[in-house]
C-alpha cells in the first residue's frame, strides 16, 4: 500500500508511514489492516512504529522478536534495526539464492543479518563470507 509498510515479525508488528499526511490517512485504518492480518493467520499481538519509538497499538515486548522464513528460525531486532527490522521484501531472493548455491562460494556484502549467507549454507555452499559496515 502506498505510504505504509506493516511487516510481521511472529507476532509483533512493525510500521513505517512514509511522511505525516500517510501516517494521517493510514493510521486510523490500521485496526481494519490488523483485523485481515488475523483472517490471513497472522494474528498481531502489538505494533510498534518504525524504530521503536511508539507502541502503536497492543503490547510489544521488550526483547527481540523470533520469526521462520523459508524454514529458516531468525531473531531480529524491531526495536532498533534497519528497515522495520529485517528486509522480508529479500524473501523470494533468499529462497533462490539458496537453490543456486550447492558448491558455490558466496559473498553477502551488505548482510546485516546475514540472511543470504545463511539460505547459501542452507543451500549447500562450499563457502561463505558475509560483509557489513554497520554498527548493529
Amino acid at each position: 500500500m502506498p505510504g505504509l509498510v506493516l511487516d510481521a515479525y511472529g507476532s509483533i508488528g512493525v510500521v513505517a508511514f512514509d511522511g505525516k499526511g500517510s501516517e494521517a490517512f493510514w493510521r486510523p485504518k490500521l485496526p481494519a489492516i490488523i483485523a485481515v492480518f488475523a483472517a490471513a493467520g497472522f494474528a498481531l499481538s502489538g505494533i510498534m512504529k518504525k524504530g521503536g519509538s511508539e507502541t502503536v497499538w497492543g503490547q510489544v515486548p521488550e526483547e527481540s522478536s523470533h520469526f521462520e522464513e523459508n524454514g529458516v528460525k531468525y531473531e531480529v531486532d524491531v526495536r532498533r534495526g534497519h528497515k522495520t527490522g529485517f528486509f522480508l521484501d529479500q524473501r523470494e531472493n533468499r529462497r533462490r539464492l539458496r537453490e543456486l548455491s550447492k558448491d558455490k562460494e558466496v559473498l553477502d556484502l551488505f548482510s546485516y543479518t546475514g540472511g543470504f549467507a545463511v539460505a547459501a549454507a542452507l543451500g549447500g555452499a562450499k563457502r561463505t563470507v558475509a560483509v557489513d559496515a554497520a554498527d548493529r
